[in-house]
């Protein structure tokens, strides 16, 4: 019985996925808005679980009541999916990104401090919410990743605002 118990925690730790951290106050929730409003393209991105990943452009956000915590808040976005990306054990592939299926492209997305991934002005990458607005809690996932260069012959993103957006922010800091 032991053996039993035993082996289903070790299986159920290889496939288990770390909580989303969507449970924010009221300041940090408004502080997310203003940042989107400013840098709008994000990733959803768990650097340590895999899964498909996505560039995406905010168009609007709003705080709605946290689904689980009746204290806290949560941060909804409109978004458009621009790009996707293959993830590997070596991380993104941000060199050669994939077209999104019409029907996928648009949708109501709940940010995350973990799992949505945001433009560091400082060091011109994607990093976790959480590294540019203050939020405790046990950081286990602490990547930081590139933005696609749209210009790459590999990068199929016809996005003009990110395009422009890239150029500004990123291009012309190298």
């Amino acid at each position: 019985m032991r053996v039993l118990v035993f082996s289903f925690l070790i299986f159920g730790s290889l496939i288990a996925r770390a909580d989303a951290w969507d449970n924010l106050t009221q300041k940090q929730a408004s502080q997310v808005q203003k940042y989107l409003k400013k840098y709008p393209f994000i990733y959803d991105y768990c650097d340590c679980c895999g899964g498909d990943v996505y560039l995406m452009k905010v168009s609007a956000s709003k705080i709605v009541p946290c689904s689980w915590d009746a204290a806290q808040y949560s941060v909804e976005v409109d978004a458009e999916r621009l790009t996707g990306m293959q993830h590997s054990a070596l991380g993104l592939n941000n060199y050669h990104t994939d077209l999104v299926n019409e029907e996928e492209r648009f949708l109501t997305y709940t940010i995350t401090m973990n799992y949505t991934f945001v433009f560091e002005p400082k060091m011109k990458w994607a990093v976790p919410f959480f590294k540019v607005i203050p939020y405790s809690n046990n950081h286990v996932c602490k990547g930081a990743t590139v933005f696609p260069d749209p210009t790459q012959k590999g990068v199929q993103i016809a996005d003009a605002e990110y395009a422009a957006w890239f150029a500004k922010n990123i291009s012309k800091a190298k």
